[in-house]
């Protein structure tokens, strides 16, 4: 960059501030994830998430050499 003298310490410090803060466009884009539309569309894939864990859950228990006292689904498709 070629800018005068007396304008190089602002300039330093203003470029400091927007390397150390998130960029705006991914202030907006966290911003979104909490409209009723984004969340709406993430439960469609927990509940995806929520049956494809009890397919394999299902066909688990089907296998004779598995202990079945061995399998514990996992949480995180649950709905608290």
């Amino acid at each position: 960059m070629i800018i005068p003298d007396h304008l190089i310490h602002p300039i330093n410090s203003l470029q400091q501030n927007m390397f150390i803060n998130a960029p705006t466009i991914s202030q907006t884009a966290a911003l979104k994830c909490w409209d009723d539309d984004t969340i709406a569309e993430l439960e469609t894939h927990v509940e995806n998430y929520r049956k494809s864990r009890s397919i394999i859950l299902a066909e688990l228990a089907k296998i004779p050499e598995i202990d079945k006292k061995n399998i514990a689904p996992a949480d995180g498709g649950c709905k608290y």
